[in-house]
């Protein structure tokens, strides 16, 4: 994430209400928050005030994390529409209807990459909405992309799976779960991360793997020996960062895991559920609870750095920029929290 982090002692900065519906993690760009809710409106709001710019009902619910490219806003509704808008106004330069619905998108220079639960993977060219290239990988994707090296990783059902960016032919497939699906993967120095047996109903199947982003080989799988279902990885140097989400009688922990190796590291307690991944910017972990607090812990030592109570549910990861934190929550509010 680009940061820097809130700073000082740290408050609400403001919050804003979409009445209807969660927010996902909303695209900062340019001192603007560009955000989806779930019942299918983008808004722009101004992140030092939290001041709205323009909304635009896409027609149909949205569950999505939008992206900025260049000039265009990029937002994908329940419906399996790709939206472009203007970031100046929100009016709408192209659709593309794909094949169904589907999770965040990713873009990489004037190319978006979205894959639907239909098993499909689209290339678009970002300025027109031309689709560029379709390939289908054989199931149901249960996470968001990621773009890397040439390469866009995605999770069909139990698999971790590569193509490539030019042709979207497959490049490689690994099985990574034994029950319920694989999770968002992430990409960094050279490796695939990526929480698996999410919402699995044998608690066994909980974990985070690591593959080798070049050739798919499993390198290590880190599972919690209570069983705990992982959150998807936050990755920055040498370290990967999840909670955990225990089972009853469990402890709720943050937990720092060595990239190379799985090994722990560190791992702290803490008094609340934490179901959204964290976030990691320069020397700090963010995390945020469920109806609890949004916490920063120093990532070198596990001290707490400060707390932000914040109430509902949080609907997404989040997003760290500028001196603010913001995120969303289950009951249609977003918030942002800054130094003061």
């Amino acid at each position: 994430m680009p940061g820097p982090g809130p700073s000082g002692s740290p408050a609400i900065a403001w919050k804003f209400w979409a009445g209807h519906g969660a927010f996902r993690a909303p695209a900062v760009v340019d001192g603007v928050v560009y955000a989806l809710a779930g019942d299918g409106l983008v808004h722009a709001l101004e992140l030092g005030s939290g001041h709205e710019r323009w909304k635009v009902d896409l027609g149909v619910k949205g569950s999505v994390s939008p992206l900025v490219v260049g000039e265009l806003v990029i937002a994908a509704d329940g419906g399996g529409t790709i939206h472009a808008l203007a970031v100046s106004n929100g009016k709408s330069a192209w659709t593309v209807r794909t094949d169904g619905p589907m999770y965040s998108p990713a873009a990489v220079g004037d190319r978006i990459f979205a894959a639907t639960q239909n098993g499909s993977v689209y290339a678009l060219d970002a300025l027109s909405g031309r689709i560029l290239w379709q390939r289908g990988v054989g199931g149901a994707t249960s996470g968001a992309v990621a773009a890397a090296g040439g390469a866009i990783y995605l999770s069909p059902g139990r698999e971790i799976a590569a193509v490539s960016a030019s042709d979207g032919s497959i490049l490689w497939r690994a099985a990574v779960a034994t029950d319920g699906h694989a999770g968002t993967p992430v990409v960094a120095g050279g490796r695939v991360f990526a929480a698996v047996g999410v919402d699995a109903y044998d608690s066994a199947a909980h974990a985070v793997v690591s593959l080798d982003a070049a050739t798919g080989k499993l390198l290590w799988r880190y599972a919690d020996p209570g069983k705990a279902e992982i959150s998807t990885p936050a990755v920055a140097g040498d370290r990967a960062f999840v909670a955990q989400i225990p089972n009853p009688g469990g402890d709720r922990l943050l937990v720092a895991l060595d990239v190379a190796s799985g090994a722990i590291h560190w791992s702290v307690a803490r008094s609340f559920d934490i179901e959204s991944s964290p976030a990691v910017v320069g020397n700090a972990v963010f995390i945020v609870g469920n109806d609890g607090p949004v916490e920063a812990i120093d990532a070198t030592n596990r001290a707490p750095l400060w707390s932000v109570p914040i109430e509902g549910v949080p609907s997404s990861l989040p997003v760290v920029v500028d001196g603010y934190l913001v995120v969303g929550t289950d009951d249609g509010v977003l918030y942002a929290i800054a130094g003061r």
